[in-house]
């Protein structure tokens, strides 16, 4: 999934949801920090001017932390 599908998905499902920079950052933060798999980073789209990963699922640290 891309970055721009798992904030659909927020923004359907949820009722309160944060801005969606700072959802794109904190998602590059989980990437980085080992807890999301990337499986790569999309190139840079002016209209859309944040990293966007495409997420394949999380890793077992990141699986592990939300047990």
């Amino acid at each position: 999934m891309t970055f721009g599908q798992i904030y659909m998905q927020l923004v359907r499902s949820q009722q309160s949801i944060p801005p969606i920079a700072q959802c794109v950052v904190t998602v590059d933060v989980l990437v980085k920090e080992g807890l999301l798999v990337s499986e790569r980073v999309l190139d840079e789209d002016p209209a859309f001017p944040y990293i966007q990963h495409i997420i394949s699922g999380l890793t077992d640290i990141g699986a592990a932390c939300l047990m």
